[in-house]
């Protein structure tokens, strides 16, 4: 499961930008263009940064998709509607969910004292 974690956050930076620009498209929503591409470099760099270290990578990839949830609670207590915080909410929970079970199976142990090969476990 570790090795398939950056085509996750691949998956997903694709995904959170293409909503921001339906957004963009439908409504004009220039703030839906910048936060979504903010959100995917932020998974981009996710996935990039778990093919060399898997704790700093999964750290990351689990704080962008916290945020994303935060955000799009909030956006969905200030306007009642549903769409598209319930696909962002539920995409975001999707990839926190497989994130901890990424973590889940890091090995033991201080990340500094890892050899490289264990770190790629």
């Amino acid at each position: 499961m570790l090795n398939a974690i950056p085509f996750v956050y691949f998956f997903y930076a694709v995904a959170l930008f293409g909503g921001g620009y339906m957004g963009y498209k439908t409504a004009g929503s220039v703030p839906s263009l910048i936060g979504s591409s903010l959100f995917a470099v932020l998974a981009i760099a996710a996935g990039i940064i778990s093919l060399q270290n898997k704790h700093n990578g999964l750290l990351l990839g689990l704080e962008t998709a916290m945020l994303v949830i935060g955000l799009f609670v909030f956006r969905y207590i200030q306007t009642g509607k549903p769409m598209p915080a319930f696909g962002a909410i539920g995409m975001s929970v999707i990839v926190a969910i497989v994130t901890v079970m990424a973590v889940s199976q890091l090995p033991k142990g201080n990340a500094s004292t890892l050899t490289p090969a264990e770190q790629v476990r």
